[in-house]
């Protein structure tokens, strides 16, 4: 039965507000990376920097003024991506999800999960010094990937009807 013929639970109704809401908090990381750039690496994500570096955020700007220069316009830049891939996926959850089209359902594995899978392969795969702490991004982005692939299994139904 499709779903034009069976009922929809709650979230297979509302899914795309739960991506909406998704979306919007990405939208605020992305414009705090970019209002915020390299000196992230001083307060929430320092556990991170000293863990690839070695040093802190203050240190490198000291020893190396053109390298902090580079890390934050890298933060900056990173930071628009993650503003565009929210305001992606709030178009894609408002236009394609709301409207139950199987090919936004499709495009949000690409979006969001595998984004977020490879992100946190390069965060895993990075050399790290010994003794590093767990990072507080690989903590954050696991469990969006966590709830982002969750959405998209609890929701194949709605997306994949039988025949």
């Amino acid at each position: 039965m499709d779903t034009q013929q069976r009922r929809l639970n709650i979230l297979e109704r509302y899914d795309w507000v739960v991506w909406a809401i998704l979306a919007l908090l990405g939208v605020l990381m992305g414009v705090s990376d970019m209002l915020t750039g390299g000196r992230t690496y001083a307060s929430g994500e320092a556990v991170l920097f000293e863990g690839i570096t070695g040093m802190t955020w203050d240190q490198l700007q000291v020893a190396e003024p053109g390298a902090a220069r580079f890390i934050d316009f890298q933060v900056r830049s990173g930071g628009g991506w993650i503003l565009f891939s929210g305001l992606l996926t709030i178009t894609i959850a408002v236009l394609g999800l709301r409207r139950g089209q199987r090919w936004a359902w499709l495009l949000m594995w690409l979006v969001v999960p595998l984004s977020i899978g490879l992100t946190l392969i390069v965060l895993l795969s990075t050399e790290k010094v010994p003794g590093a702490g767990v990072p507080g991004p690989l903590i954050g982005q696991t469990i969006f990937l966590v709830i982002t692939v969750g959405l998209l299994l609890l929701t194949y139904r709605k997306y994949n009807p039988s025949n």
